[in-house]
This record gives C-alpha cells, sequence and structure tokens, in this order.
C-alpha cells in the first residue's frame, strides 16, 4: 500500500476542504423579520429562520451556525449522539467541545476555538470557513463587496488596446498615508528590495514554483493539479498561478482588500503581496508591475470593471484582464513579443 507522509495528507485535506468550497460572502443582519438572518451565497441572498441558529460572539470568538452554512453551501451534515459530534461533507468530524477537527487518514487539526453547542444546534469558530475553506464572511453589504473584484472601463480605447497612463498608477503605492510593504510587517504591497527576480519566459511552471517557494513564502506555497493542469496556490488563500494553453503567466485573483483593516487578515495580506511579487517576477519591469498591481487595487476600490479579454498596456507589458466566472478576476501577463 502507498504511504502517505504527513505533509501530503495535509495538502490532501485542503484540497478537499477547497473542494467542499463555494466562494461566498455572509451578512448577518435583519431580513424579512427580527427572526431571521440573511446570508448572501454568490451574491444570491438566502434567508435562514430563527431554528437554523443565528451568529453570536464569546470571549472575542464569533460563532455560526453549522448547518445554516452547510445547507446554504449544499453540504451535507450528519448528527453522531453517541459521539457528541457531527459530519460535514462526508469527511470532516467535529465534536462539541474540543477545538479539533478529525479529518481523513485519522489526523486532526486545529480549529483555534472550540466547537460548541447552543439551543440545539451546533456552532463553529468563524475561522473554519474564513481561514481554513477560504471563503469570504462579512457582516454588512459593503464589506462584503471585499472579495468581488468589479471593476469598469476606466481608460481610453486605442485601437484594439487600452494604453494605461502608467505615471498616475504607479504612484497609489500609499493607502491612507501608510506605504505599503510586504506580508512579513503585516502590510500590503511592494518592497524596496527583492530577490524574487525576472522570468525568461522559458521556464516551466513547476520552475516557478520552486523558484517562489524559495523566494517568497518560504515553502509554504503548494502545486496542485485541476483538471490535469498543475497551478501554483497558498493553502486556505483565494489565489493561484498557472499559465493559459499559449504558456502566459496567468495570476488568479479572487479576493482583494479593500480598506487598511482588511489588510490584517493573512488571507489578503498573502493574496496582495503574491500579486504584487509575481507580477514583478513576469513583468521584469519595477515601474509596470507597480502599475498593473495599483491599477487593479484602484479599480477595485472604485468598483469598476475591465473590458474582459481586451489587452491593456502598462508601460511596456501587455495584460489581459479574464472573467474567472466567480468573484475576483484572472491576469494574463502576454510574453514580450
Amino acid at each position: 500500500m502507498k504511504k502517505f507522509n504527513k505533509k501530503a495528507l495535509l495538502m490532501l485535506f485542503f484540497v478537499l476542504v477547497l473542494s467542499l468550497s463555494h466562494v461566498f460572502t455572509v451578512t448577518c443582519a435583519d431580513a424579512d423579520s427580527e427572526n431571521s438572518t440573511k446570508l448572501y451565497l454568490d451574491g444570491k441572498l438566502i434567508v435562514i429562520p430563527e431554528t437554523l441558529g443565528k451568529p453570536f460572539d464569546s470571549d472575542g470568538i464569533t460563532y455560526v451556525p453549522l448547518r445554516a452554512i452547510a445547507d446554504a453551501l449544499g453540504i451535507s451534515v450528519k448528527w453522531i449522539q453517541e459521539e457528541q459530534a457531527i459530519i460535514y461533507g462526508d469527511e470532516i468530524k467535529f465534536r462539541i467541545g474540543s477545538d479539533m477537527m478529525e479529518v481523513p487518514y485519522g489526523m486532526a487539526l486545529p480549529l483555534y476555538a472550540k466547537v460548541l453547542a447552543k439551543d440545539g444546534r451546533v456552532y463553529l469558530p468563524i475561522t473554519f470557513f474564513t481561514e481554513i475553506t477560504g471563503h469570504e464572511i462579512a457582516w454588512d453589504e459593503e464589506s462584503a463587496g471585499i472579495n468581488k473584484i468589479k471593476l469598469e472601463d476606466v481608460v481610453r480605447l486605442e485601437g484594439s488596446m487600452y494604453i494605461v497612463d502608467t505615471s498616475r498608477f504607479v504612484a497609489p503605492i500609499y493607502n491612507d498615508g501608510y506605504q505599503m510593504i510586504d506580508v512579513y510587517d503585516g502590510l500590503v504591497g511592494f518592497n524596496e528590495i527583492s530577490n524574487v527576480g525576472v522570468w525568461t519566459s522559458n521556464t516551466a511552471l513547476q520552475e516557478d514554483i520552486e523558484h517562489f517557494n524559495n523566494t517568497i513564502l518560504k515553502n509554504t506555497l503548494t502545486n496542485f493539479s485541476e483538471n490535469g493542469d498543475y497551478y501554483l496556490t497558498a493553502i486556505g488563500t483565494p489565489f493561484k498561478v498557472f499559465r493559459d494553453e499559449n504558456n502566459n503567466p496567468v495570476l488568479g485573483i479572487y479576493h482583494w482588500g479593500l480598506n487598511r483593516s482588511s489588510y490584517k487578515n493573512l488571507k489578503t495580506m498573502t493574496t496582495m503581496n503574491l500579486t504584487a511579487e509575481l507580477l514583478r517576477y513576469y513583468t521584469g519591469k519595477d515601474s509596470d508591475a507597480k502599475a498593473i498591481w495599483a491599477f487593479t487595487d484602484y479599480c477595485a476600490k472604485t468598483k469598476t470593471n475591465p473590458v474582459f479579454n481586451r489587452i491593456y498596456l502598462f508601460g511596456e507589458t501587455k495584460i489581459k484582464y479574464i472573467d474567472p466566472g466567480r468573484y475576483g478576476v484572472e491576469i494574463v501577463i502576454l510574453k514580450q513579443e
């Protein structure tokens, strides 16, 4: 029988968790009555009746009703009375009073807060959904927009290409009066010094993965496979790097911070910093990379849309914005001719 090491099992578990996931936002507020809660699932409003529970805070931790979220996601749950436990998606077991979750192959992973029972309902710490399964949960409609990069045409059309004024979109790497730096200092944006290097356009994705692991996030990036195509991601982070059919690098960005307080979220910092460093690597030009990053940041904050599948020119770098069919955007860096 093939043996699995612990790292491989962890990777397998996170693939499983992500396979159970759908990008969603949750808003806990009064709906049609005081006895219901509004839930936004893929932009669609779902009303949770009081009988399924309501989110609450305990000792500084926010808890959400497991069955209500699972029902909205279409994930099965099963209660085991004799064990005082609940099975989520046929694979993950939560026990009342435990701060661990039991996963396949006899493994247990930390939840960092205990599973609670209240009024006949099982509640999980919100971090299970936000930090482990990669979902986005917000408490009002405005902040729910953090997971939506909705862009509009904000530049002039020059023939078949959009020419972006890079001088305008290099400077705004400063938000709220703070210079944006990197994830290790708790902020997001560009480092003054980077050892990521420059892409030579003849490397394979696997070579890029090894390089990024050594230079960016200290071996926390993971190579997954989807429909036979490999891509690079960071566990629990809605971001991935892959290649298109023409071997052009593609950055899949499915989460973006809209305000300074959101930058404290590890998932947000990881996504925005990976975007910064990989743009720097694939464009080979700091000014072009900063312009693309800041332009995307600007458009996300103003909730405007690019024209998808059209070429944008930032300095000497051509890119395309692609609609991924979900929240977010994919950026294709076109190789120089």
